[in-house]
């Protein structure tokens, strides 16, 4: 199993033509291969003929791989536009099926070689029931050589020294060996604000032989690596996840996390391009602040112009759109709701060319609120969006109440608090800014349990009416 997660972007289209529906683009950032080597890339076949059977790869509307198959040879249609059909004649998709926001997914031949990308239909499901429908596929073969210029066919870019091959496998070619161990690394953590990862290393047998054991390392940025000599049972094809580490405290900005595998049963692993594999990550900025200040110069069209603070889910927590002035300076002051929370502010553009520079020159700033800035920018399309993380220890005004100790900190699950005085009021959040407990200290000495929660980083709210204490709790 590959990671769930990883993608690329950045592209320039080459070639597309209507009449067959295709587009051609040219991955423009290359470094995700170079340090992927194990990518697999797919063959083509572009005679036109029918296979026998059709299978369908997709990630509809960017969802996990769904997987379809035409057990009969798909229609080719010429009409003005030429396409292959999965006829209703054939009741559709044996197994499985298409759905919206598939459209330009692959459609394989017996040899799995693409003869086609999705162009649209009818198709869909209700749960799991296929409702016996269409799709159309734009045919690789016509879309090979029937356009008159480079920019409207395959073949220029495909076999631009005109070798005249008509089928092509996958590259690498596909070999087996015996002993082949695969390392993969999960990024499990929806984002890494307040300095928070989980990573999981999930282990691969990839090899013919049954895995029985290999010794795995990772480490993350420099610290010391640590060693698993993992033992168990693995047929081939079968993965099995060997570690999950949960880290905390980690400082605002980049990281990387390695990991390699080796020793497959006592031996040399024969396929080294799965064994090592990194993944960066970034955590947000930490700002120390319950408000931020937005300037705003606004261009041409500053009715266009808006921004959102939004949640960890997404939500809207508040806003303001298409009331600023064209080529005006404002300054306002944004509260945040919830403190020591994660938050994305987003500046919009309504017609999607940002605010700079094409009509006007306008930029933003934000900022926490003693003046640090959090991101700046302009030239955007429809949004701009950063990520932070609000701790607040702003209102600590009491000198008792400063002087609270917590012990252990990290722990296992349960915190001590012991405090000058009794009588305060407590809550506890987690780094989603989710109340997770709340009540109040009636002694000195008190405790905080948390053993029902996950480990990671929390949040203690102590406060005696105008003062409040934020520490951060760290259950491991």
């Amino acid at each position: 199993d590959s990671a769930y997660d990883e993608t690329v972007s950045g592209a320039v289209l080459r070639a597309s033509r209507t009449e067959s529906d295709f587009a051609l683009v040219e991955i423009t950032d290359t470094s995700f291969f170079a340090a992927n080597p194990d990518v697999i890339w797919a063959g083509w076949d572009r005679t036109d003929t029918p296979p026998s059977y059709t299978v369908g790869i997709h990630h509809p509307a960017g969802d996990i791989q769904k997987v379809c198959r035409d057990d009969n040879s798909p229609n080719p249609i010429d009409d003005g536009e030429e396409y292959w059909q999965i006829t209703n004649a054939g009741n559709g998709w044996e197994l499985g099926v298409t759905e919206g926001g598939s459209s330009g997914s692959p459609l394989f031949d017996p040899n799995g070689r693409i003869i086609g990308q999705l162009w649209r239909g009818q198709a869909a499901c209700s749960g799991t029931n296929d409702n016996d429908l269409y799709d159309d596929y734009g045919r690789f073969g016509i879309s090979w050589d029937t356009g008159t210029t480079a920019s409207s066919r395959l073949k220029d870019w495909l076999d631009p020294i005109n070798t005249g091959v008509t089928e092509l496998d996958q590259y690498p070619p596909l070999t087996v060996y015996a002993f082949d161990a695969g390392i993969t690394i999960n990024n499990t953590s929806a984002n890494h604000c307040g300095g928070v990862a989980d990573i999981e290393l999930q282990l691969s047998n990839n090899g013919s032989t049954t895995l029985t054991s290999a010794t795995i390392t990772y480490n993350i940025d420099s610290e010391s690596a640590q060693t698993i000599n993992w033992t168990g049972s693995l047929l081939q094809g079968e993965s099995e996840i060997v570690a999950s580490e949960n880290y905390t405290g980690l400082s605002d900005g980049s990281h990387t996390f390695n990991a390699s595998v080796s020793n497959p049963n006592g031996n040399a692993d024969e396929n080294t391009f799965n064994n090592d594999k990194s993944r960066n990550f970034e955590v947000p900025l930490t700002i120390d602040s319950i408000s931020i200040e937005l300037e705003l110069t606004t261009d041409d069209y500053g009715d266009e112009t808006g921004w959102e603070l939004r949640d960890t889910s997404g939500a809207v927590l508040s806003s303001n759109s298409s009331t600023y002035a064209n080529n005006t300076t404002t300054t306002e002051t944004i509260d945040l709701p919830v403190n020591d929370a994660c938050y994305t502010f987003v500046l919009t553009d309504s017609y999607g060319d940002g605010i700079c520079c094409d009509y006007g020159n306008g930029s933003y700033t934000l900022r926490d609120s003693s003046g640090n800035e959090i991101t700046s920018g302009g030239s955007f399309y429809s949004e701009d969006a950063s990520i932070f993380y609000a701790l607040s220890n702003l209102n600590i005004t009491d000198e008792d109440l400063s002087s609270t100790l917590i012990y252990p900190n990290p722990s296992s699950g349960v915190f001590t608090v012991k405090t000058v005085q009794p009588d305060l009021n407590f809550e506890v959040y987690n780094i989603l800014g989710q109340n997770i407990l709340k009540g109040s200290f009636t002694n000195t000495t008190n405790h905080i349990n948390l053993n029902t929660q996950a480990p990671g980083m929390y949040i203690l709210k102590v406060y005696d009416g105008d003062a409040i204490l934020n520490v951060k709790l760290v259950k491991q």
